[in-house]
């Protein structure tokens, strides 16, 4: 049977905190995380950590709902990829199993709510907008004109929030391709196939920062993170054989031929650098008894 795993987000509020790790331990829970919220800091490294220690066959349990997302939308990806890891979840207060018919219903239902507020946020929006342009207003914060350093503060808070819905929502679309690359895979190759993938242009930074966001936020194991191997330099000897089957079997390929040859293949130069020089190629040619003139 599987581990009980509680987490817990508690506030500067002590009874608030005793509440929660009063009912995990009455499930009781094998091991319990509490997070120490604060409004500086809207990373939640103890539910990373959470979610890294689930395994297969575990439950997770938590002592209200509203303990474990940020929001709906948030709550529902994670239910929904502790479900696809085989680990159940259980909320005290609702009486919420995902393992049951009724927590299945739920699911559906959290689904369905979380649509409903993207597109009834994203029409109110658009339709405020619409009438406040009607009536003459121009937009813009008077206090961040002025400088106000708390009208930043939240302004940049929300647009964080804002962000890290955006990449939960999109996750989908390029995670899966950097799961199976990393850390295998250099960042540039990962880039390039994510970018082959979604159809979409990632450069590196792109991609490793928003990589890096949602492992903090505990939506993707640390693990894609760790440095990948460096490329094994063939020898010259190995690399002059290579361009002399090449030339031979191609007697009409220019030496920037055969280095376009080889950078599609993915081979590396003697020096480890990835595009060739017909220079390069020549000087390989060269080692070679019997090989074709440069």
């Amino acid at each position: 049977m599987g581990r009980q795993i509680g987490y817990a987000r508690v506030s500067t509020d002590d009874l608030h905190g005793k509440a929660q790790r009063a009912a995990l331990e009455a499930v009781p829970c094998d091991l319990v995380f509490f997070e120490q919220e604060s409004g500086a800091n809207r990373e939640r490294p103890e539910l990373a950590r959470t979610l890294r220690a689930l395994r297969a066959g575990d439950t997770l349990v938590v002592a209200r709902l509203e303990r474990l997302g940020r929001s709906l939308i948030h709550l529902l990806h994670i239910m929904e990829d502790l479900e696809e890891r085989g680990i159940a979840f259980r909320s005290l207060a609702e009486g919420f199993d995902m393992r049951t018919a009724e927590g299945q219903l739920m699911m559906q239902q959290l689904g369905a709510f979380a649509e409903f507020e993207r597109k009834r946020i994203t029409a109110r929006i658009n339709s405020g907008i619409a009438a406040a342009r009607k009536r003459g207003v121009v937009f813009g914060n008077p206090r961040l004109r002025a400088g106000d350093k708390e009208a930043v503060r939240k302004i940049v808070l929300a647009r964080d929030e804002n962000h890290v819905t955006q990449l939960i929502d999109t996750m989908d679309t390029f995670i899966p391709t950097v799961l199976q690359m990393r850390p295998a895979r250099a960042w540039p190759d990962v880039a390039e196939a994510v970018t082959r993938v979604t159809g979409v242009t990632w450069t590196v930074e792109r991609l490793t920062r928003s990589v890096r966001r949602l492992v903090g936020e505990g939506m993707v194991d640390r693990k894609v993170l760790a440095k990948a191997p460096r490329p094994r330099r063939r020898r010259s000897e190995e690399l002059a054989l290579l361009v002399q089957g090449l030339a031979l079997t191609n007697p009409g390929l220019s030496l920037r031929g055969i280095g376009g040859q080889l950078e599609a293949m993915k081979i590396r130069t003697p020096a480890g650098k990835p595009n060739w020089t017909a220079a390069s190629v020549a000087h390989l040619l060269t080692k070679v008894p019997g090989a074709p003139s440069p």
